[in-house]
């Protein structure tokens, strides 16, 4: 009987042991699945509906110049959707992927929009954690940023007068320390220049 004991105590270790390796193995592959699918700021999917029909639209993105002290833009394509949200999304993204030209970023690394929604010609913009803990800082970096954001929303939308900027789903009092951002935001001249 201890025998038969000890074999079933046996058999209850190996199955326990069995089911912990399992786990480790799955949780161990979708880690690595995750590592090596991760999406590169160029490569961030919009999701389009259905029926966009692939007809295109030339926007403004607001950049910082070289010596970041004001916003110059660059033309960009979008594809024209039926919810204006889509279309600010696809903005946004272009913003992030940052300029072409010897321009400033707008966007600290790693930072993500979140979502978008529209309400009494309000954009909200809802950017993760890394956009305000990664931002560089400074005053004029600062503007650059919130402006960027924001001309470049307002100037391509008609149907938007300001812009909420969020982050992780609340409302920020400023993002660097010099702008208050805890209210919509309207358009601001920032010595406009446009890129040759």
């Amino acid at each position: 009987m201890d025998k038969n004991k000890k074999s079933g105590q046996g058999s209850k270790a190996v199955a326990i042991s069995l089911f912990l390796v399992l786990i480790f193995l799955i949780t161990a592959g979708y880690y690595l699945y995750r590592t090596l699918n991760r999406e590169t700021v160029s490569e961030i999917p919009v999701s389009l509906p259905v029926n966009y029909g692939g007809r295109k639209q030339k926007v403004k993105i607001y950049f910082g110049s070289p010596d970041a002290l004001n916003l110059i833009s660059e033309e960009r394509e979008i594809y024209l959707t039926d919810r204006e949200e889509d279309q600010v999304k696809q903005v946004i993204y272009e913003l992030i992927k940052g300029p072409k030209e010897d321009l400033t970023p707008v966007f600290p690394p790693n930072s993500e929009l979140r979502e978008v929604f529209i309400a009494d010609r309000v954009a909200y913009l809802d950017f993760n954690r890394s956009f305000k803990e990664e931002h560089p800082g400074g005053s004029s970096g600062e503007l650059v940023t919130i402006y960027g954001i924001v001309n470049t929303v307002v100037d391509n939308f008609s149907g938007i007068d300001k812009v909420q900027i969020l982050v992780e789903g609340q409302e920020i009092d400023t993002l660097a320390g010099h702008i208050s951002a805890d209210h919509p935001l309207a358009r601001r001249q920032i010595q406009l220049r446009i890129a040759n």
